[in-house]
């Protein structure tokens, strides 16, 4: 793995600390939702997960608000269908 393919919690806390809404790279997705690269693109094909958007030729990214509000409302969604 190259050290570009993946960005260190100590990065993000570090770009967040000047209000800024960080761009992360799949494998920040992977780790943070714990789901795997077929579901996450899977999801995303089905309307279900935020679409990543092109930053460079070869580089896919997402903003970090756009992940941290789809696990909310995974979390909401789970937690309302367990009080049914």
């Amino acid at each position: 793995m190259k050290r570009a393919d993946y960005q260190t919690e100590e990065q993000i806390s570090h770009v967040l600390r000047y209000d800024i809404d960080p761009y992360v790279r799949l494998r920040f997705v992977l780790t943070a939702t714990g789901l795997s690269n077929s579901t996450i693109y899977r999801l995303i094909q089905m309307g279900q997960f935020p679409k990543p958007f092109k930053l460079t030729e070869n580089t896919s990214v997402w903003r970090l608000s756009e992940v941290k509000q789809w696990m909310a409302d995974r979390e909401s969604s789970a937690k309302s269908v367990k009080r049914s």
